[in-house]
């Protein structure tokens, strides 16, 4: 089953644009992370549900494929 949660991808701080690392959980479960430039406290939203559409999304798109991806072999 297809996991986004544990994807990672960086993003700039706010305050400075310090670019740091997040996963897809700590955005979906509202994590709090330090930024590594300015030391700020930032909390992480996903005010739009956006990420967990992504994932039902890839998630039916996966489900289709696989069932097409049967071999049938003649002997």
């Amino acid at each position: 089953m297809w996991n986004m949660d544990k994807l990672d991808f960086n993003f700039p701080c706010p305050k400075c644009n310090f670019q740091n690392p997040a996963t897809v959980r700590q955005v979906r479960t509202r994590g709090r992370i330090i930024c590594r430039g300015c030391k700020t406290e930032l909390q992480l939203t996903d005010t739009r549900a956006s990420f967990k559409r992504a994932n039902n999304s890839i998630a039916r798109a996966l489900e289709g494929i696989a069932g097409q991806l049967q071999i049938k072999i003649n002997l």
